[in-house]
């Protein structure tokens, strides 16, 4: 009986273990993309990014990268802007999605930029 429940625990650590290790290896395979906006004043410019395959969690990270090369490429923001996120289950759901996006912001009056920056 102990040499039963021995593999069962066993078993059940290999297991999680396991999804652990499945969990963090998709993580880092997300299909997103980003987008940023100057928050005031005349500059009505949407700047978003190629799809790119990341961990979703690290969006703060995935903003100030993006927010600094807008800045570094295109000239300063004027320093409030809104920056999104968004994903996709698929990578062509992900491109269906930021094909929308810049329907709308094109629709709305926006200067939609789009980049081929990529995490």
């Amino acid at each position: 009986m102990k040499y039963l429940i021995a593999l069962a625990v066993l078993a059940s650590a290999t297991a999680s273990v396991s999804e652990s290790a499945v969990q963090a290896m998709q993580a880092d395979e997300t299909p997103m993309f980003r987008s940023i906006r100057a928050m005031g004043g005349s500059n009505r410019n949407y700047f978003v990014t190629d799809i790119f395959w990341g961990d979703y969690t690290n969006n703060l990270q995935y903003k100030n990268r993006f927010a600094s090369w807008v800045n570094a490429n295109y000239g300063s923001m004027g320093g409030q802007y809104a920056s999104y996120c968004w994903y996709g289950d698929d990578e062509n759901a992900a491109y269906e999605k930021r094909d929308r996006v810049v329907h709308e912001k094109r629709s709305s009056g926006n200067n939609v930029i789009l980049t081929n920056w990529g995490a």
